[in-house]
């Protein structure tokens, strides 16, 4: 039976949260900006998207790196999956650059959780390390 303690689960929830709290706040400054009449398509509405999908999938994953969560990223893979599959479906191809940004970004939470996955397995190795060495005897030299 696997045993997760109780802090380890409340970290990944208030990651799941707060992630999800950042991807409603950046969909909702866009909704912000497309209802006060800015034509974001005239002004580079494909450029603009890209760049806001690069600086959340960014911080997204500095925040992953620094707090060891990996809850976090996997909100914005799930949120970038979203926007991957809709711009295929519905717009056949049509703006390359966001579902380009949008998949990139996946790739790298998914570099980010799976670094997050190595150090935490090679600090638990080196725990163990240190346990089995403080506890064996040292040879001396006869």
């Amino acid at each position: 039976m696997v045993m997760v303690r109780y802090d380890r689960l409340m970290s990944w929830a208030f990651g799941i949260y707060t992630a999800w709290i950042t991807v409603a706040s950046i969909a909702s400054i866009f909704v912000q900006v497309a209802e006060s009449g800015v034509n974001l398509i005239s002004a580079g509405g494909e450029a603009f998207a890209m760049i806001a999908i690069v600086l959340a999938g960014a911080l997204m994953t500095i925040v992953t790196v620094l707090t060891r969560n990996w809850t976090f990223s996997a909100v914005g893979i799930w949120a970038f999956t979203g926007i991957v599959i809709r711009q295929v479906s519905q717009y056949d191809g049509k703006y390359m650059l966001v579902t380009g940004s949008a998949l990139m970004m996946i790739i790298v939470m998914i570099g980010s959780i799976a670094l997050i996955a190595y150090r935490n397995t090679r600090k638990e190795n080196d725990t163990v390390d240190e346990i089995i060495s403080a506890q064996s005897p040292e040879v001396l030299p006869g």
